[in-house]
């Protein structure tokens, strides 16, 4: 257990690219959202949002979504509604809850991990 404790320690939140354009016609008017579990720690039920720099959600990528392995998430600018986001710097947070563990030995393992995107509109 100490081990997956630390391998969470360094599994990181991948954005890329880390700035999307709005307007843009190129391939940057979104990004790639990535986190991969430590190995042989089974299915974990994932929640990624996007909130504003007040932490009001403005976007929710994915509620519980069931992941044993790579997952990979994208992020077009819009809110839910559909609708472009303004301009600025949002934190994209992801929240992760180990469903093996918690049926193994009864108790929940988590992890939260925060990334930033930045979205223009040049």
């Amino acid at each position: 257990l100490n081990l997956e404790h630390s391998e969470l320690k360094n599994s990181t939140l991948t954005i890329s690219p880390k700035t999307i354009n709005l307007n843009s016609i190129s391939n940057h008017r979104w990004a790639q959202i990535e986190w991969t579990p430590p190995e042989d720690t089974g299915v974990w039920s994932i929640g990624i949002k996007v909130l504003t720099q007040n932490g009001n959600c403005i976007a929710t990528l994915t509620e519980s979504e069931e992941i044993e392995t790579c997952g990979v998430w994208i992020f077009e600018g819009l809110d839910n509604e559909g609708r472009s986001i303004y301009p600025g710097t949002y934190i994209v947070v992801l929240e992760g809850e180990n469903i093996k563990y918690e049926e193994v030995i009864g108790r929940k393992t988590k992890v939260i991990l925060r990334g930033l995107i930045h979205v223009t509109a040049m």
